[in-house]
């Protein structure tokens, strides 16, 4: 008990130093060469002020490295230009599609797919979306109380339009008042053969 008492009395002793001591802040270097504070009650390899030094070295390591290039700096990319053009051109895109899944709930049990279907043109027919190159399907799924449905509503919009199908399909103006309505991520099937 007395070896244990002492040992506690030297760390507040040194905890004090440290209190009273002022290292650097990290921004600057602490050389391993210069003194420490009084540290000699600790005996093993890893005390407080060690485990300091090396986290300033550290970061100093690092930003050498970044200064001679061994380490880059992240590069910023471009985004991509899409073009615009209208008039006619030998050369033709091809249009791609992207599907936006949306989970809906907190419906009537009455509700079909179709009053579905005709609940999410209409949201997208509020804001002006163009419906030509879009398809509605929506699904049924199953819940554990028969007071409500939900559906799984997946939308299938050009690429050029995905970002807009979702600002449009997750804003609560587009909603019956009460529906819960959030993005739907389907989960993915695994491969056994693996």
């Amino acid at each position: 008990m007395a070896a244990l008492r002492k040992e506690l009395a030297g760390m507040k002793t040194v905890l004090s130093d440290f209190q009273k001591s002022d290292f650097p802040p990290l921004g600057q270097g602490v050389s391993r060469e210069g003194p420490l504070p009084a540290l000699s009650v600790f005996s093993r390899d890893t005390t407080a002020a060690q485990m300091y030094v090396n986290r300033v070295d550290t970061a100093g390591v690092v930003r050498e490295a970044i200064k001679s290039g061994a380490i880059e700096k992240q590069k910023v990319r471009k985004k991509p230009v899409v073009g615009t053009k209208t008039s006619n051109s030998r050369v033709k895109p091809v249009v791609t599609q992207r599907c936006v899944d949306v989970f809906i709930s907190r419906l009537h049990p009455g509700t079909s797919s179709e009053d579905m279907e005709a609940c999410t043109k209409e949201a997208l027919n509020i804001a002006d979306f163009d419906m030509s190159q879009v398809r509605i399907v929506c699904e049924n799924l199953p819940g554990k109380y028969d007071f409500y449905t939900s559906y799984h509503v997946a939308v299938t919009v050009n690429s050029d339009s995905f970002a807009r199908a979702i600002d449009i399909l997750m804003s609560s103006d587009s909603w019956p008042a009460g529906l819960l309505v959030r993005r739907f991520f389907p989960k993915r099937e695994r491969n056994d053969s693996q």
